[in-house]
């Protein structure tokens, strides 16, 4: 009977039934969705993120707040010294600008609509940037994903930094031509 408050991040396993596959994770799942419908208050970390628990989950309105989400404070562009960029360079085989990429792989985040997308670029853009994949994927992935690079004739551009930490992926961020976040669904 104490009131409670919880957050409310998405409701993509809802709205994306093959993350539900198991009838154990469904079971877990629902139980989870019925918890935030008893909670007092719910803090959504967007507007789309508090919309959908009203109109999927049948959220309360009233009960459902857009507190908004934001990154740390360590992400924001820093300026690398040309020593630090050549490092990076050498590290991660960027030796021209380049489009960067940073998330998981599940279907919903379209890292092949990305590569597709990519390699439907200009010859000459094609023959001028990288696409980079920051952080760690698995071998069987990235075998998987430069399937579908060579698919789509950029192969020779595809670029994975495997694990990375925040400082590295900050200095990438800041370095890159370009950012893409090509996912079809998305809580925030």
């Amino acid at each position: 009977s104490a009131p409670t408050a919880a957050t409310l991040y998405d409701l993509i396993p809802l709205l994306n039934p093959e993350y539900l596959n198991a009838a154990w994770a469904r079971e877990w799942y629902m139980s989870k969705v019925e918890s935030l419908k008893r909670a007092s208050l719910l803090l959504a970390i967007s507007a789309h993120a508090r919309q959908e628990g009203i109109d999927v989950a049948g959220l309360a309105p009233g009960n459902v707040v857009n507190i908004s989400s934001a990154a740390s404070d360590a992400f924001r562009r820093v300026e690398l010294s040309a020593d630090d960029r050549a490092r990076f360079a050498t590290r991660f085989d960027l030796h021209k600008p380049f489009v960067m990429y940073s998330g998981a792989m599940d279907s919903r985040k379209n890292v092949e609509g990305l590569i597709a997308a990519f390699g439907q670029l200009s010859p000459d853009l094609l023959a001028r940037h990288h696409l980079l994949i920051a952080g760690k994927v698995p071998a069987v992935e990235q075998e998987r994903l430069m399937r579908v690079a060579r698919k789509h004739g950029i192969a020779a551009n595809l670029r994975f930094t495997g694990f990375i930490d925040d400082i590295d992926l900050v200095a990438l961020y800041s370095q890159a031509r370009l950012y893409v976040f090509p996912s079809l669904h998305e809580g925030f």
